[in-house]
């Protein structure tokens, strides 16, 4: 890369991160694309003294003809490490979203064994007086919706976790 002139393209990419990661493409005056150890590198190092810097007039000199390929060759670049990252991001997510559909659908026949055990031992009755007087009977169709519910509205909020934009 200190052989040829190059220039290095920065992008914020906000997939990963909810405050964004910076990335960089490195293209030379010819439009090829460098490897991305390149930009990784320059990206990487300290601020205090920046190899490499060039005048406008020598940027000008090496870039001015073919500005728009340079520049579109990194664009195609970026999208490609976009595609790349959405990719991986979505196989992480998805991963997730299998662990978490199967702790919602364990936690559903948990919650409906409890609430049968719970009518269960309200129908045989108890033996305590003050509850022998009791008018309001518990709705058992209602507790059974209210965990259905639940465990639909958890099945939506996995899936949309799951789904990565392009």
């Amino acid at each position: 890369a200190k052989s040829t002139p190059f220039a290095l393209f920065t992008y914020l990419e906000r997939q990963t991160h909810p405050a964004g990661v910076v990335f960089g493409v490195a293209v030379d005056a010819k439009g090829q694309v460098l490897d991305r150890s390149i930009a990784d590198v320059l990206l990487g190092e300290e601020v205090g003294a920046p190899p490499g810097e060039a005048s406008w007039v020598q940027c000008e000199h090496a870039f001015a003809a073919s500005f728009a390929s340079v520049q579109a060759a990194a664009a195609h670049s970026a999208q490609e490490v976009l595609r790349e990252r959405a990719k991986s991001l979505r196989a992480e997510h998805e991963k997730t979203a299998n662990v978490l559909r199967e702790e919602a659908a364990l936690y559903r026949v948990d919650r409906l064994a409890e609430i049968d055990m719970d009518e269960k031992a309200e129908r045989a009755g108890t033996r305590d007086q003050m509850e022998l007087f009791r008018d309001a009977s518990t709705n058992w169709h209602a507790r059974r919706a209210a965990v259905d519910t639940h465990y639909d509205k958890r099945l939506k909020d996995i899936e949309h976790f799951a789904q990565v934009p392009e």
